[in-house]
């Protein structure tokens, strides 16, 4: 990935933020640790749905360029980052995110959830195309509820 892609933008058309996985769990004015709590869980979902496909070694290191990415914008992500490819046993550190995020502002939190999510799939896009894209993301998007996308039964 090159150095001069662009930052992580939110499109805040009504249309796209009714469809980002985060509408689906919180409310627009939910406090920001239920954001937090509900970034982290679409997370696991992610990692839950991904990990066997591209191992945890891929998601760790699309998610730390995600990071990478919307710390252009959100500057006090990047502490969350663990530079995936430089680690033996590379992971997610869902509770270093929950942590950033719960400290901010509720919109500042649903803002970078929102911006995360939508970076991650436009990198996972550019590396599987949108169909493949839609389809792996399909249960980890529309888990709610605290229901995980290995119990989601309806993908």
């Amino acid at each position: 990935m090159s150095e001069a892609e662009p930052a992580a933008k939110v499109d805040t058309s009504p249309e796209r933020q009714k469809s980002l996985p985060l509408a689906q769990r919180v409310a627009h004015d939910a406090p920001a640790d239920e954001v937090a709590a509900a970034v982290v869980a679409i997370w696991r979902d992610v990692d839950g749905a991904l990990r066997p496909i591209i191992g945890q070694r891929g998601v760790a290191a699309l998610y730390d360029r995600c990071i990478h990415l919307v710390a252009s914008t959100y500057p006090w992500l990047a502490p969350g980052r663990q530079n995936a490819a430089a680690l033996d046993e590379p992971m997610l550190d869902l509770s270093a995110l929950q942590a950033l995020l719960s400290q901010q502002p509720a919109a500042t939190a649903l803002a970078c959830g929102n911006a995360m999510l939508q970076s991650f799939q436009r990198l996972l896009s550019s590396l599987v195309g949108p169909l493949l894209t839609e389809r792996l993301l399909r249960s980890a998007w529309s888990a709610r509820n605290g229901k995980s996308a290995t119990q989601d039964s309806s993908s």
